[in-house]
């Protein structure tokens, strides 16, 4: 007979009364927040609420109280336009809303994004720690506060207590239309975009320490990458410190550092060799601590609705992508996956994809994706209007195809004069200089006449490599090589 004192059975019973109680906010915590499916593609509910359309979600440690929180921007559509909300998830409630139209002049659709000021990296993944950049003669906040761009066209810091505005920064530029702010890792300002004018950098007064890109508009979000430590090859930058998403039809992902230069691109540019069209992206953030930048970037698409990682040579692994028309009129078509406009991705405090996406009935739905579908069709361009010359190009690095079942090239040649193409395939998966040409065949070859296209199936095989060239010594031309995976 075991015998039980009355010590253990009060532990004992306050045990099972904490898993009881656990297990019963968990249940709540499923009920309030349902997991949905279309098609494979399965994603927690975040957030709903009819007539709150969030165009932008970040998911963030409190600094006020240490609780898992939504910071949410709504500028425009429903009848919450212009209001910031934090919402506790667990607790299911809107504990904060600030409406910036009751405090400032109403001239532009903002905020299409809020940031929580936090004083440590691990509590918002999006901007990181903030507190190089607080205090006497810089930004006048505290943990807990919320910056975010206002309808004046202007940067405000709103303290959470009272909702009044703690500080206006203004723009020394002329500003157009307001968008993102981050704190520079520079420890010297803040690094902004303007949607109609270009990207900056400003100093804690507003004034301009350098600008980029200001011949053009449609830059939209930001996300920083955070600092690394002691590390002796792992990292998720590829040079620089900040994404920057320009907005647009065609359009892409920038990676810069603090003095304004471009460590990686991916999106459209012609004479580009491994490139990738991004359809009306609006946000993206990097995902991974790899060697060798084995890292991918999480890339929205607002045209038709989609999520899609891409690595560092801009090659999509996994995600929904949809195809963007504007035959006979600009329309979005949604996927079959329930995206409709995803207007942004974010890293979640469980590493996990969040996005916001304009789904639901009079709002926009915060998700968090639970399951990617297994049936995907993703593209990419090996080429984009390029000249592969005289000699020739070698269409690298090479194109890994060893997880799809279909794989098709279409070679668009869009100049008058024919070039030539050969296609290499493998099915011995350790790649190497040395086992180069010996331990490849080639697949297909011939020629694409000016203005025509070739199509050539590649399936089958664990990796690829294009070789093309001027088939004319001194008679040039141009092509897009697209490459299209299916599974």
């Amino acid at each position: 007979m075991v015998i039980i004192s009355g010590l253990t059975k009060e532990i004992l019973r306050d045990t099972f009364k904490e898993a009881f109680r656990e297990e019963i906010r968990r249940q709540i915590f499923e009920w309030k927040h349902p997991v949905v499916s279309y098609s494979g593609f399965k994603y927690r509910i975040l957030f709903y609420s009819p007539s709150y359309s969030p165009h932008y979600a970040e998911h963030v440690v409190d600094p006020l109280d240490g609780r898992e929180k939504l910071v949410m921007a709504i500028p425009h559509t429903t009848q919450n336009a212009g209001t910031i909300i934090i919402y506790d998830i667990e607790n299911d409630v809107i504990e904060w809303k600030v409406d910036l139209k009751t405090l400032v002049s109403w001239n532009i659709k903002n905020p299409p994004m809020a940031h929580m000021i936090v004083d440590e990296d691990r509590m918002n993944l999006v901007t990181g720690s903030w507190v190089d950049v607080l205090g006497l003669g810089k930004l006048n906040a505290n943990p807990g506060d919320i910056v975010a761009p206002s309808p004046d066209n202007t940067w405000v810091v709103i303290d959470r207590k009272n909702k009044n505005i703690k500080q206006r920064i203004v723009p020394g530029y002329g500003s157009g239309y307001v968008h993102d702010i981050l704190p520079s890792v520079g420890k010297d300002g803040f690094i902004v975009t303007d949607y109609q004018k270009g990207v900056y950098k400003i100093d804690f007064n507003g004034s301009v320490v350098w600008s980029w890109m200001t011949t053009e508009g449609g830059w939209a979000k930001l996300s920083k990458l955070l600092p690394i430590f002691y590390s002796g090859g792992h990292g998720n930058s590829y040079g620089g410190n900040y994404l920057v998403v320009k907005n647009g039809d065609v359009r892409g992902v920038y990676e810069i550092n603090d003095n304004a230069g471009v460590a990686n691109y991916c999106g459209s540019e012609p004479r580009r060799i491994s490139t990738v069209w991004l359809l009306k992206p609006h946000s993206a953030f990097r995902t991974g601590l790899v060697e060798a930048t084995g890292n991918l970037t999480i890339v929205g698409h607002e045209a038709g609705g989609g999520i899609v990682a891409i690595d560092r040579d801009c090659r999509p692994r996994w995600g929904i992508m949809k195809p963007y028309s504007i035959i006979p009129y600009w329309n979005y078509r949604p996927t079959s996956f329930g995206l409709f406009e995803t207007t942004h991705v974010f890293p979640t405090l469980r590493g996990t994809i969040g996005f916001v996406d304009w789904s639901g009935v009079y709002g926009s739905v915060v998700g968090e994706v639970v399951e990617i579908p297994y049936h995907q069709t993703l593209w990419f361009l090996l080429a984009q209007e390029h000249d592969p010359g005289d000699n020739g190009t070698y269409y690298d690095p090479l194109i890994d195809t060893a997880e799809w079942s279909t794989v098709k090239l279409f070679f668009v040649n869009i100049g008058n004069n024919s070039l030539d193409y050969t296609v290499y395939a493998t099915n011995i998966p350790n790649f190497r200089p040395e086992t180069w040409p010996s331990h490849w065949k080639v697949i297909a070859n011939g020629s694409v006449s000016g203005t025509s296209i070739v199509e050539v199936d590649a399936s089958g095989y664990l990796a690829l490599r294009v070789f093309g060239k001027r088939s004319t010594i001194g008679s040039s031309s141009q092509w897009s090589i697209f490459v299209v995976f299916r599974r």
